[in-house]
């Protein structure tokens, strides 16, 4: 069973240990109790939340591996997520040294001179270096920090007629998380993803889904979107739950960019080794040891228990799950609410303006989901008491992006 009790909360937090005394020294807001619930912690690694040693120690080595263990890795890698039986099947692995690196790699090995454009979904949350925040939705990554890459264009989850309309010949992909973090959580459709993949099988465009902010295991399968649909993919990013806490990025490439395929521009790029060592060791134990069906049913109980928590609350608009990730979408803006729990000592985190998100690990223990459920409570109760009928209901988020949309698509 893995706990909730953590040092600091998500961003600053340590390794280990998983339930200490708070450190006074740290970045954390401030908190007069002794332990943080952190409600992410399923974001540091994919198995009981443990680092290994062995993977510390090629880190601090610093690069000393190469040549033939970067090959056996690359294989062992590969052949360790055949095991777990994926629809996805990819044909090579590239390892990064951040989560941002991933995503610029892969939109790297698409765009050319005469495909350059992006298509993104609205309400997705694709990270906060200058590719992230032109892709993504986070209105505080967007406002202020022009100006943003060109040739991207946003349409609406959902709406297949938007998505057929805003495609031809010069998009070279289109970039899609199952889960729109930065509408509160909200899971895509097992139907919007397969007419992504019609249309992207049909105009020769790639289809790269982006799960860098979800951890793996727990929606029953390995690659979250396979939780929605089994449909072919040509590139997935990884980040959460993947390096135990440490930076990194995964990129896993579908047989579109092996030798002779319609992505191959040359060969991958080069990992670090360190980076391979850490994510090998909690993939062998997620195939060993792994229960993809327990962790979503631990999950599914867990989600239950939160929506019955909170259902007495009037700024509720929705909860959503996929696997151990869960979102609540708001009536009220979210920056608040996420203030009032971190003063109780839960840790979690918006999920764009109007909306919180929670990455629990594959299994929590009762006594820790029990004090998770009450601090989410008596902050929610908090801040409730302090909202006046003039709070008005959380506007759409696609309205924010309504035209910038029509201008983008006008001058194409």
């Amino acid at each position: 069973m893995t706990g909730l009790k953590r040092t600091l909360p998500a961003g600053v937090r340590p390794a280990s240990p998983l339930s200490a005394d708070q450190n006074e020294q740290s970045d954390a807001p401030e908190f007069a109790g002794s332990h943080w619930i952190d409600a992410t912690v399923g974001r540091v690694s994919m198995t009981q939340n443990a680092i290994h040693p062995q993977p510390v120690d090629a880190m601090l080595l610093g690069g000393s591996f190469g040549g033939p263990f970067l090959e056996a890795a690359d294989r062992e890698m590969l052949d360790t997520l055949k095991s777990l039986q994926t629809h996805f099947q990819p044909i090579a692995a590239t390892l990064t040294a951040n989560a941002a690196e991933a995503l610029q790699h892969a939109v790297a090995r698409v765009r050319r001179a005469d495909r350059f454009r992006l298509l993104c979904i609205i309400g997705a949350d694709h990270g906060d270096d200058i590719l992230g925040r032109s892709t993504g939705s986070v209105e505080s990554l967007r406002e202020s920090f022009g100006p943003l890459m060109a040739g991207i264009t946003h349409v609406s989850p959902e709406d297949t007629e938007s998505v057929s309309a805003a495609m031809d010949d010069s998009v070279a992909a289109i970039l899609v998380s199952p889960t729109l973090l930065a509408a509160g959580g909200r899971v895509l459709s097992p139907r919007f993803l397969e007419h992504l993949a019609d249309i992207c099988h049909a105009s020769q465009a790639a289809l790269i889904v982006d799960q860098r902010g979800l951890p793996p295991l727990g929606a029953g399968r390995f690659f979250a979107h396979e939780a929605i649909a089994e449909i072919p993919v040509d590139a997935v990013l990884m980040s959460a739950g993947c390096f135990g806490g440490y930076p990194g990025g995964a990129i896993f490439w579908g047989p579109r960019f092996q030798a002779g395929g319609h992505f191959h521009h040359g060969g991958h790029p080069a990992s670090s080794p360190w980076h391979r060592s850490l994510f090998l060791q909690p993939l062998e134990t997620l195939a060993n040891d792994g229960d993809f069906e327990q962790a979503d049913a631990n999950a599914e109980a867990a989600a239950k228990d939160i929506a019955e928590s909170v259902a007495e609350f009037r700024f509720i608009r929705d909860l959503h799950r996929l696997g151990t990730s869960i979102g609540l979408e708001l009536d009220i803006e979210s920056a608040g609410l996420v203030a009032a729990c971190h003063a109780r000592g839960l840790y979690l985190e918006t999920s764009g303006r109007f909306g919180v998100q929670m990455h629990l690990p594959q299994s929590v223990d009762a006594e820790d989901l029990a004090e998770l459920l009450r601090r989410l409570r008596d902050a929610f109760a908090d801040y409730q008491s302090t909202l006046t009928a003039s709070d008005k209901p959380a506007e759409l988020l696609e309205s924010d992006f309504a035209d910038e949309n029509e201008q983008t698509l006008a001058a194409e």
